[in-house]
């Protein structure tokens, strides 16, 4: 399963790094203001902008010693969707680099996701919600992120 979610991570890195041709990935601070602008506007909106923003997070942290970034089955309940992927790897950054969080565990993962589900939640953002992302948010709403993430299978 981690092969399987690690290829489809790397084909749609490739896409989207293409996009925008990244030249120079500087620091955590330029990493966390193209995760803000990506957490901030809705997800339709500035497409060129975000492609951007989101090249340069791929890019940075595939470059950068400081932090790991862990992906893993949860990914797929975002469904290949690689606008929301931008939203997802933003959101790691961020938390990451705001909390000073080197190497993630799954307390971390659960505040990702919870700040995901905030994202997708606001409707201001534009986000469908359909599947998996409903259980996302039901489970959000409940305060139970963590069993939702913990329990999820991604054949649901």
């Amino acid at each position: 399963m981690k092969k399987f979610v690690f290829i489809i991570f790397c084909s749609l890195l490739g896409t989207m790094a293409t996009k925008a041709q990244v030249t120079s990935v500087k620091n955590a601070d330029d990493a966390l203001k193209a995760a803000d602008f990506l957490l901030s506007k809705p997800i339709n909106v500035l497409e060129d902008y975000r492609d951007d923003a989101r090249a340069y997070l791929f890019k940075w942290m595939d470059n950068t010693s400081e932090y790991i970034f862990s992906v893993d089955h949860t990914m797929t309940i975002l469904d290949s969707d690689a606008k929301l992927m931008g939203i997802y790897f933003a959101a790691m950054v961020k938390y990451q680099i705001e909390h000073k969080i080197k190497d993630p565990d799954d307390d971390t993962k659960t505040e990702i996701w919870k700040v995901i589900a905030e994202y997708i939640k606001n409707k201001d953002n534009n986000v469908k919600i359909r599947g998996s992302l409903k259980k996302l948010l039901a489970a959000y709403d409940k305060g139970k992120i963590k069993q939702f993430l913990n329990d999820y299978d991604y054949k649901e």
